[in-house]
């Protein structure tokens, strides 16, 4: 029966027709890693894996949600099962739908539940014995993932958790890929650049450096062809280029996805750690207030805005926002109020959330069911599908994923100074003992420095100052003539032109 669904490891989106019962089954794997949208009208039932496909059905209007289109300023993303084109929503990770095709009748289940939500009483269990059931599951994955009837290669960051992935498929195989990927050739002090030479010498993989030359306005247009929802997220220019290289080389790669989710990777659960304790000490008359003074009288993009404002938080039980693109003062002021009228709309706070004192309990199933499938996976699905790359995620085998939200106690993850505490004490193990932890760079562009550029400046003006544009001219020209000045809102300015780029493509009217 249903339980099949349990049965399945890896990254699937399918739909299956039982016949003799006259149903329609839809799935989506539990981590999130390919898409599946879905449009339901009277006894009707429309799917695709990409938004696009579904528009073939006239019926969808194309409107945009103006309400999950704040949701997108916010948080750069439309999480959960809600897209920005009203009435078609994605079915969410680890869920399915049963529909009826006698009656229209349509059932959404969960098939898989993170063990998070269930086993709040983690057994005191030893590191040492948490470090060796980890490390099985993790070769037992890799193990599984290296093997296939087509050229495999590893995306070697320089990073803990694509070095521990190269390491234990070179115990595997002894003919292991790897490729790392730079934007400076000229950095030879780059950690990362040294991390992974170290990594590829120590375990003799065959190794190859890309370096992309300066990168062109034109991409922009290019990457709109792939993308199904726009993303405030500049990192989905390298990402698309770094799967369109290695396939001349590979159509299988094997990358580190999941690891800072699972294991508090990510700077904001340290830092987290530390504004909680400041938070004990404010007074609640203050806290009440700060906040809104807050967005008043600094500018967006301010550095430690979004922090200050986190401080004023009951951490127990309010939703916590770590990268807030665009807060609801924020909001009012770039949206053009004659076309969008913004005092009618509401956004929502996540859904999934988990009230509690040990805040990186808290955080880390937030950011793996929202952060993770909406950016980090969404992105390397369609880019490296644009380029016919298949990448696979060893980090999130469901035994793997069991493990860290039913075994792994956040002390194991965080502390105030270190993240990824079991990642590292196994790496010491396994990597060679020069390898340098330090804060990930990951796969990114100097969006701010490309923003500089006439030929960018130039576009971006075009785009975000159109009289078609949903954005108000007047504040976005702020933002475009002083953005680097104390200011972060070269990203933000990337996600306004990356949406209104969406909204022209797929032709996306507000009426």
């Amino acid at each position: 029966g249903d339980d099949f669904l349990n049965k399945i490891e890896g990254m699937f989106a399918f739909s299956i027709f039982d016949k003799k019962k006259n149903l329609v089954i839809l799935a989506r794997d539990k981590s999130g890693e390919k898409p599946l949208y879905f449009f339901k009208s009277n006894y009707s039932l429309s799917f695709c894996s990409e938004l696009k496909g579904l528009f073939c059905d006239l019926r969808i209007k194309r409107k945009l949600s103006k309400k999950n289109f704040i949701d997108f300023l916010r948080k750069g993303f439309v999480s959960g099962e809600k897209t920005l084109i009203e009435d078609v929503n994605k079915i969410k990770p680890g869920q399915y739908i049963k529909f009826n095709l006698s009656d229209g009748n349509l059932i959404l289940k969960n098939f898989f539940n993170l063990p998070f939500y269930q086993n709040k009483n983690f057994k005191n269990i030893q590191i040492n014995n948490l470090q060796n059931e980890f490390k099985n599951l993790l070769t037992k994955s890799v193990k599984n993932q290296i093997y296939a009837d087509v050229p495999v290669g590893i995306l070697l960051s320089g990073g803990v958790d694509s070095s521990l992935i190269a390491a234990l498929a070179a115990e595997e195989n002894s003919k292991v890929n790897t490729y790392t990927f730079l934007n400076n050739i000229n950095d030879k002090n780059d950690f990362e650049l040294k991390n992974s030479r170290l990594i590829s010498d120590y375990f003799s993989t065959n190794h190859l450096e890309i370096y992309y030359p300066d990168i062109k306005v034109t991409i922009l247009d290019e990457l709109m062809k792939f993308l199904d929802d726009p993303i405030i997220d500049s990192s989905l220019i390298p990402t698309y280029l770094i799967t369109k290289e290695i396939k001349k080389y590979c159509t299988v790669a094997l990358g580190g996805d999941g690891g800072d989710e699972l294991f508090g990777g990510y700077d904001h659960y340290t830092r987290v750690l530390k504004i909680k304790k400041i938070n004990k000490l404010l007074p609640i008359f203050f806290k009440k207030n700060i906040s809104e003074i807050l967005n008043k009288i600094l500018p967006l993009g301010f550095r430690g805005r979004n922090w200050l404002n986190l401080m004023t938080k009951n951490f127990e039980k309010d939703h916590l926002d770590f990268a807030v693109y665009f807060d609801p003062y924020a909001s009012k002021k770039i949206i053009n109020n004659k076309k969008l009228n913004f005092d009618k709309v509401k956004f929502d706070l996540y859904k999934d959330l988990i009230k509690s004192n040990d805040i990186i309990y808290k955080v880390c199933p937030q950011d793996f069911n929202n952060f993770l499938p909406e950016d980090i996976l969404a992105k390397n699905d369609r880019f490296s599908m644009a380029n016919s790359v298949e990448l696979r995620s060893p980090f999130l085998n469901t035994e793997i994923i069991n493990f860290v939200f039913s075994k792994l106690q956040s002390k194991y993850k965080v502390n105030n100074s270190e993240k990824k505490i079991i990642l590292k004490k196994i790496a010491c193990k396994v990597l060679p003992k020069n390898f340098v932890f330090s804060k990930k760079r990951g796969f990114s562009i100097p969006i701010n420095e490309y923003l500089k550029q006439n030929k960018w400046k130039t576009f971006a003006r075009e785009i975000l100052l159109d009289q078609n544009s949903l954005f108000n001219s007047s504040f976005t020209e702020k933002i475009l003539k002083k953005p680097f000045f104390n200011h972060n809102n070269s990203e933000r300015l990337f996600g306004l032109i990356v949406f209104e780029l969406w909204k022209k493509k797929n032709r996306v009217s507000i009426e």
